[in-house]
């Protein structure tokens, strides 16, 4: 696995841009245990370390334990602080692809993976209550490793065998909740309203799901 970590300002503003060559598309983890919901923290990517062509690669808050996507591979990345008390903090940038950490090594090592470019800007469903139905989209493909759910450009971290999330995969209707890792081809996305802090509305929300899979195993 390589790592490379990005310091984030004690105060509102930009942090100092690091070269991430190489790194991502991959959860990003925010390093520090000591966060708190008041800390918002945005990754932004750029081309250089002047930072042309930046993107906006995760939204806010980023907390401790809660990974965020960036949906391609990046080369400079910095933290933006927000908001937030805590000083401190730092986000670990990483990759788990073998066929871009050059991971894997002798006795044939671990199968690589690559983003799909599957179950992109889909129509969401209008929700009324908890656990309704997010798209009518399935996932396409069995996804390796973790898988994020954007809403609008925003991530929502699915429920890890739980309900109590602001959405979950399920295989058998909603009733039971996938665990992290376990999602496969086929499954459903539910919504949780209460934990979301709204509604879907079909014709205005646009869902993204993004997720590895295994090479030639689709697109």
């Amino acid at each position: 696995m390589s790592t490379q970590s990005l310091v984030v300002p004690d105060s509102p503003g930009p942090g100092a841009w690091v070269d991430c060559s190489g790194l991502g598309p991959e959860p990003l983890a925010q390093l520090t245990t000591g966060a708190t919901a008041s800390d918002q923290v945005r990754i932004e990517t750029a081309a250089d370390n002047n930072g042309n062509i930046g993107v906006i690669a995760a939204s806010t808050p980023l907390v401790a334990a809660s990974p965020v996507v960036v949906d391609r591979p990046i080369s400079w990345m910095r933290a933006v602080r927000v908001s937030g008390p805590t000083a401190g903090l730092q986000v670990k940038v990483r990759t788990t692809n073998a066929s871009m950490c050059g991971c894997g090594g002798g006795g044939g090592g671990g199968a690589a993976t690559q983003p799909t470019t599957a179950n992109k800007n889909m129509a969401a469903l209008t929700t009324v209550n908890d656990r309704d139905l997010a798209t009518n989209s399935v996932v396409a493909f069995t996804p390796v490793g973790w898988m994020g759910v954007f809403v609008d450009g925003v991530l929502y971290v699915p429920g890890d065998a739980t309900t109590e999330a602001p959405c979950y995969f399920s295989g058998d209707g909603g009733v039971t909740p996938r665990t992290a890792g376990s999602v496969a081809a086929g499954d459903h996305l539910y919504w949780v309203g209460s934990i979301a802090g709204f509604q879907l509305t079909a014709g205005t929300d646009v869902i993204n799901f993004l997720y590895n899979i295994t090479p030639n195993s689709g697109s």
